[in-house]
């Protein structure tokens, strides 16, 4: 899960590793943006958890920069503006677009935290049995 790499096994170009790396974020991010217009036109709580796990997987990406540089990280090492710079602006826009609709959908605190560890747990599950077990969810 969370890997790409060409088939040949080598980039072609040094920046094709830069845009492969890009792809997940920028994915990310145009998912975040297409719901939270969605969810500004109406707010349908069905459609918070795809706004929401948006921030938490790339917050979690952005922590395991410590570990190991991930999508962001390694872009950013790339451009030399510091392993957590990009991570750091990306969380940060898409807190900005969970929070904008948190404060203007009138989401009680209680359905928040039921998403937040539903997408947890969730999320983790979805992780473990991909690393941890090799059962292959998604190819």
């Amino acid at each position: 899960l969370n890997k790409c790499y060409p088939k040949s096994g080598q980039y072609i170009e040094k920046w094709h590793h830069m845009v492969i790396s890009a792809a997940g974020p920028i994915v990310t991010i145009i998912q975040a943006i297409v719901v939270f217009y969605l969810l500004k036109r109406k707010s349908n709580p069905y459609l918070f958890p795809f706004l929401l796990s948006c921030l938490y997987m790339r917050f979690i990406a952005g922590v395991l920069n410590f570990i190991n540089p991930n999508d962001e990280g390694r872009i950013s090492l790339e451009l030399g503006i510091g392993k957590f710079t990009l991570s750091i602006l990306v969380v940060g826009f898409l807190y900005y677009l969970t929070h904008n609709i948190i404060r203007s959908s009138g989401f009680k605190t209680k359905f928040i935290v039921i998403t937040i560890f539903l997408i947890m747990l969730f999320s983790s599950l979805i992780i473990l049995t991909d690393q941890a077990m090799g059962i292959v969810i998604i190819e």
